[in-house]
C-alpha cells in the first residue's frame, strides 16, 4: 500500500469520526431533555426495560450491519452510563433550582 492510498484511507477514517461524534452529540442532545423530562416528574434515572430493549435492538441491529457483540455492547453500556450521569447532574441542578424559586 502506498502512501497515498494510506493518506486516503485516513482521510476517510476522519471524516467518518467527525459523523459518528456529530451523531453522538444529537443523541445526547435529546438525552438531555429526556433528563429534564425525568427531573420534572420526578421518575427514575434508571429504566431497565428502556435499556433491555436498547440492547436487544442495537445487538439485532449490530449483527445485520457485522459489529462483533462484544464491541456493540460495550458502546451502548459506555453511553448508557454518560447518559445517566448526565440524568443525575440535570436532576440535582432542577431540584436545586425548583427549591431556590419556592
Amino acid at each position: 500500500m502506498s502512501k497515498k492510498e494510506l493518506d486516503k484511507l485516513r482521510k476517510e477514517l476522519d471524516r467518518l469520526d467527525k459523523e459518528l461524534l456529530i451523531i453522538l452529540r444529537k443523541r445526547f442532545r435529546v438525552t438531555e431533555k429526556v433528563g429534564l423530562c425525568k427531573a420534572k416528574g420526578n421518575l427514575p434515572i434508571e429504566d431497565l426495560k428502556r435499556e433491555k430493549k436498547l440492547f436487544t435492538e442495537s445487538l439485532k441491529i449490530g449483527k445485520k450491519v457485522g459489529l462483533e457483540n462484544s464491541f456493540n455492547l460495550k458502546l451502548f453500556k459506555l453511553i448508557i452510563k454518560e447518559v445517566k450521569e448526565k440524568h443525575r447532574k440535570i436532576k440535582k441542578e432542577w431540584q436545586k433550582e425548583n427549591l431556590k424559586n419556592q
